[in-house]
């Protein structure tokens, strides 16, 4: 059972990062609206908290509610590279040798910022957006923060379920 799941350990990095391009080759009008939908969702639920009088001052405020949404979308962008950072860092925990923490976390975050990077070019081709510095940089973080989730989560556990087994020595030996 581990080899097969040792073979297939880099599937789930690849359907999120295939997640991310679909999210985004969104032109930015489709983005929008579905930051929006997300907005409203937050305020809905807010609305149970605070009443609907606050809800309604927000919906009023303009740049209240953009401010909102801005914050809507760079949390998507950490979480969305903090969910790949874990798929890396699952694949690199059961499929290579690393020995080092410094290794792990290395491979997990350079390759999640690389991801991010080719992310924003392709953004430079799909109508209305833009590649963001600043977005490479949220989402580094989200996958710095993942990494570190998953290693102090199930690291160890995952490096004792997945460790080479010593040979077995036959009869007969030297």
């Amino acid at each position: 059972m581990k080899d097969w799941i040792r073979r297939l350990s880099w599937v789930p990095a690849g359907v999120m990062m295939a997640v991310i391009f679909m999210f985004s080759a969104k032109n930015a009008e489709r983005s929008e609206e579905q930051s929006g939908a997300v907005v409203r969702v937050v305020l809905n639920m807010a609305e149970t908290f605070v009443g609907s009088e606050y809800r309604s001052e927000l919906m009023a405020n303009h740049s209240a509610l953009a401010g909102i949404e801005a914050a809507v979308r760079k949390s998507a962008h950490a979480a969305e590279y903090a969910m790949l950072a874990v798929c890396v860092g699952f694949y690199i925990i059961v499929s290579t040798r690393f020995k080092k923490g410094w290794q792990y976390y290395a491979a997990v975050i350079g390759l999640c910022a690389l991801y991010a990077a080719t992310d924003e070019f392709h953004q430079l081709f799909v109508d209305g957006r833009s590649a963001q510095v600043s977005d490479v940089c949220i989402d580094t973080t989200g996958a710095a923060v993942g990494a570190a989730l998953l290693k102090l989560a199930a690291g160890r556990k995952l490096k004792e379920w997945f460790k080479e087994e010593p040979a077995r020595r036959t009869g007969g030996g030297m």
